[in-house]
């Protein structure tokens, strides 16, 4: 305790209240976190955007990232077809491999579907709404085989 008091610069009377101000910071500084990690998505999908490409009368978009986590990918996912007419077939991440289908909401293609159908494929778990929907992936040679798996069914059954 004595120690935890030196380090603190404060009386052993005012830890527990500067602990408490110190988590409270944590927390806020987490918050601006968030929140600006949202805002650089927009752009980051509005970038993005210029890499759809009709694939049978479908704007498509394959992406692989290997410097996201899953939530950050998903984040993306959600932005993309927010803001642009498309399906996004994403995957990756840090450590634990994600795949994140979506679909914006005028487009057709079943994306919980598509993904239970896709880890099948690779003996994964996942699944999710017609909108999105995600799964996991033992590494990233599975992801990139995943996506072009996902991507040749959307094709087929666009026919």
């Amino acid at each position: 305790m004595n120690r935890i008091v030196s380090n603190m610069d404060v009386g052993e009377s005012e830890v527990l209240g500067a602990v408490k101000k110190l988590q409270e910071a944590r927390k806020d500084a987490e918050r601006k976190i968030r929140d600006l990690t949202e805002r650089l998505l927009v752009y980051e999908a509005d970038e993005l955007s210029a890499q759809i490409q009709l694939v049978s009368d479908i704007p498509l978009l394959t992406k692989i990232f290997t410097d996201r986590d899953a939530e950050a990918i998903r984040l993306l996912a959600q932005q993309l077809i927010s803001r642009h007419h498309c399906v996004a077939l994403l995957g990756g991440g840090v450590g634990k491999m994600q795949l994140v289908f979506a679909r914006s909401e005028e487009l057709r293609q079943p994306m919980g579907t598509l993904m239970q159908n896709t880890m099948k494929q690779i003996g994964g778990r996942g699944g999710g709404r017609p909108e999105i929907a995600m799964g996991g992936a033992p590494d990233l040679e599975t992801v990139k085989q995943a996506i072009a798996w996902a991507k040749e069914e959307i094709v087929k059954n666009s026919v």
